[in-house]
């Protein structure tokens, strides 16, 4: 279950924000997570909410939601420049058949915004 130490990667940057920023409260943290990386939503907010929680988590944490969004793969065509968005692994080219394609999107996993309140 990869998903677990991606939430504590999460618990982590929010737990540095905190200190970076003197922040009392963090309400949401919105994350991006392309398609390719597979996660699992449900089991990623089980595992923040365990995390956020535990013992050494700042309290400012204790109640912050978290917000994933699921940004789908697109893959480009390195021949005709067709971009597409395939259903499964397959990256060949629909419009000219060919294999030379490349991934545009759909593999990254970056946090888009974290809201937070100071002292």
């Amino acid at each position: 279950m990869h998903e677990f130490s991606i939430a504590q990667n999460i618990v982590e940057i929010l737990t540095q924000a905190v200190e970076d920023n003197r922040l009392v409260n963090i309400e949401l943290i919105t994350v991006e997570a392309g398609e390719l990386r597979q996660i699992v939503p449900e089991s990623l907010k089980m595992a923040f909410d365990a995390l956020k929680t535990e013992k050494g988590s700042p309290p400012a944490i204790r109640n912050c939601r978290l917000n994933l969004a699921i940004i789908p793969q697109a893959v480009s065509c390195s021949d005709c420049g067709c971009n597409f968005y395939p259903e499964d692994l397959c990256y060949i080219c629909p419009d000219c058949g060919s294999i030379n394609t490349e991934v545009k999107e759909g593999n990254k996993l970056i946090i888009k915004s974290i809201k937070g309140e100071t002292d």
